[in-house]
């Protein structure tokens, strides 16, 4: 590879890399206009990895299949962004992909939990899971956003399960433990999450 091409490779990593940010911005936007709320940075979770124990996959997503007002709000807020994935990564390396969805996930994870946490209590989400704690709540938000955006980005065809699990490798995980990310991806294929997703993209 020539230095020509290295160069207009690096600009184009570079201009996915921002496509795909401001899209994640719009998709928050998005959420805040649904749910008709403002959110204050110290309504935010804090910086600590959030411990999945006592949330499963199956029951959060259930749960939510079950309530189609929290799907629509979800889809009209951020469906968008299963498009928008499969059009930036399409080409892709799936290794390259893979890392830069996680960095860009971690990197909106602070304020995207603040907000679909909101939208999952005002849709009584929580209430119908038994789930009282606020941390517990946060817990199962955090599942909730991983699942999306990995689930887009596999049940789109752009990127495969096996492509994540490589690219955590050398992933720097900042707010989410490996743990809860491995039980999202154990779960990506399962009958529930790809129902969710479709009902995402409607």
């Amino acid at each position: 590879m020539d230095i020509t091409e290295k160069i207009e490779n690096y600009l184009s990593e570079v201009e996915i890399q921002h496509e795909l940010n401001e899209d994640f911005r719009i998709g928050l936007e998005n959420l805040k206009d649904e749910l008709s709320i403002t959110i204050n940075e110290e309504e935010w979770v804090n910086e600590e990895r959030i411990d999945e124990a006592a949330i499963t996959v199956p029951i959060i997503i259930s749960t939510i299949l079950a309530a189609p007002e929290v799907i629509k709000t979800l889809a009209k807020g951020i469906g968008f962004l299963y498009k928008k994935i499969k059009k930036l990564f399409g080409g892709e390396d799936e290794s390259k992909g893979a890392e830069k969805i996680i960095e860009m996930a971690e990197k909106w994870h602070k304020a995207y939990i603040a907000v679909i946490r909101k939208a999952l209590q005002m849709g009584g989400i929580f209430k119908a899971a038994g789930i009282k704690d606020k941390d517990m709540q946060k817990k199962a938000t955090e599942v909730v956003f991983y699942t999306i955006i990995l689930g887009f980005a596999v049940h789109g065809g752009v990127l495969t399960v096996k492509s994540f699990y490589h690219a955590l490798e050398t992933a720097h995980l900042s707010h989410i433990k490996m743990a809860t990310f491995k039980s999202i991806l154990t779960h990506l294929k399962a009958k529930e999450v790809k129902d969710f997703i479709t009902n995402l993209i409607k």
